[in-house]
């Protein structure tokens, strides 16, 4: 009873850590700054513009989600989407406040959109968060409530190729969560990579942010991400950490000013370790497959659970590389301890981009 009474004390502390309050910064101040680094061709592009000035909070359909609302914090988050050109676009979100995760059932939900990433957001649609099981499983996405799912052709919405931003309001009380769309070519190269004890300095270093201390990001990692970054590559940030974690994770890239990006965490509320953390990462990336017919160019790890997911992924092990992992256990990756050398190795890596650029 003790183990499970700090377990509940742990995650709510990280709930509370990984949520935003009312009047929080919507725009990202830290990419407001433009990296060092300047891309060359980028598809993904910097994203910077603030939510248009909304009406005022309408207030909730019940007494049960006005009282959530009050607690004070909300943990909204919502799936980046990565499309082929042409392809559906899924929009799916989930909406929560508090300690607990408690669900907001049966509110409105304004959809607002940024073209090309940098236009001003207009609203497009209006949703509503579903009971439980009110709407089919989609992307591998679970409809456990208070979730929202839009295909956005269904609102007469066909996006370019390019990044689009896409900010999700409730307008009972102003409260969001935001995503980002990038519309590719079927040639696009990508990179997935792991987050924590890839990026951060420490594989527990989400459990550092419950207590709001974020972890540090290892040397030149940002700076060798941006190597690929500018010659073309397209930037997967995938994490096994808790799906209400979006944000938090959203804004320590941003933070330690890594490329721009799409972030998939799991759906869960607790995360995936070991085998399960293998099993989620192997399923995304047949999931990415499926949708876009692309095998991911490189890929950035640190365990075994890397190791197997990238191999089951058909990602060329010699193109595999794995922070602190030792050589007989890499699979025959790339094991390494040094950024610096990593994009210095990069920089032989041919361009993509345009010779025009």
């Amino acid at each position: 009873m003790r183990f499970m009474l700090s377990l509940l004390m742990v995650l709510a502390l990280g709930l509370s850590a990984g949520c935003r309050h009312k009047g929080d910064e919507l725009d990202s101040s830290a990419l407001a700054a433009a990296p060092k680094l300047k891309p060359a061709c980028p598809l993904a592009t910097l994203c910077t513009k603030g939510l248009p000035e909304l009406s005022k909070a309408s207030g909730f359909h019940t007494l049960y989600n006005r009282a959530l609302a009050r607690i004070g914090f909300f943990s909204h988050r919502a799936r980046d989407v990565i499309a082929v050109e042409g392809q559906p676009v899924w929009i799916i979100g989930k909406f929560t406040y508090g300690y607990l995760d408690a669900l907001l059932k049966g509110e409105e939900v304004d959809i607002y959109l940024a073209k090309s990433c940098n236009s001003a957001l207009e609203k497009i649609g209006t949703t509503k968060t579903t009971q439980e099981a009110e709407h089919v499983t989609v992307e591998g996405v679970k409809d456990d409530g208070a979730r929202i799912y839009v295909e956005l052709g269904s609102l007469g919405i066909k996006l370019p190729v390019g990044r689009h931003r896409l900010v999700l309001v409730v307008p009972a009380d102003n409260s969001y969560a935001e995503l980002f769309v990038d519309i590719i070519k079927p040639d696009t190269k990508f990179v997935v990579t792991d987050i924590d004890g890839t990026l951060t300095i420490g594989e527990f270093a989400a459990a550092t942010e419950v207590y709001k201390k974020p972890p540090p990001a290892y040397a030149e990692a940002a700076e060798a991400l941006f190597e690929l970054y500018n010659k073309g590559y397209h930037i997967f940030y995938l994490t096994a950490r808790p799906e209400w974690f979006t944000y938090r994770t959203r804004a320590w890239l941003e933070n330690n000013h890594f490329p721009p990006g799409i972030l998939h965490t799991t759906s869960s509320l607790i995360g995936a370790n070991g085998a399960a953390a293998s099993r989620f990462k192997t399923n995304e990336l047949a999931l990415f497959k499926s949708e876009t017919d692309i095998t991911p160019t490189l890929a950035f790890g640190n365990k075994e659970s890397d190791v197997k997911a990238f191999a089951n992924s058909s990602i060329p092990a010699l193109n595999s590389y794995y922070y602190g992992l030792p050589t007989e256990l890499n699979g025959g990756g790339n094991s390494h301890t040094d950024y610096l050398e990593l994009k210095k190795s990069f920089t032989t890596q041919p361009s993509l981009c345009p010779a025009s650029n």
